[in-house]
């Protein structure tokens, strides 16, 4: 897993069936995902578990639509997804 520690925002790439993890420091209260590019979505949690593809309780990004999610119990967004995608993280 790699691991990430911001302020406000993180912009990155998602390697195949890797995850990622965003730390804020500014403990914002909701954080929108974005899809960048890729040729699939992303799977992510708020909630301090892990997330897997496909799997229930995970909010998913596609390409271009970004997604809006409150942190829940942490300040850590996780992500993974089948295919490799760049992606931006941000908080507020």
């Amino acid at each position: 897993m790699t691991s990430y520690t911001v302020a406000t925002a993180k912009h990155a790439s998602l390697a195949t069936s890797a995850a990622d993890s965003v730390t804020f420091t500014a403990n914002p209260g909701q954080v929108e995902v974005l899809v960048r590019g890729g040729t699939g979505p992303i799977y992510f949690r708020t909630d301090g578990v892990a997330p897997v593809v496909g799997g229930d309780d995970t909010y998913i990004a596609t390409f271009g639509v970004p997604v809006y999610a409150p942190l829940d119990l942490s300040d850590t967004v996780q992500m993974v997804a089948a295919a490799a995608a760049d992606y931006s993280v941000t908080g507020f």
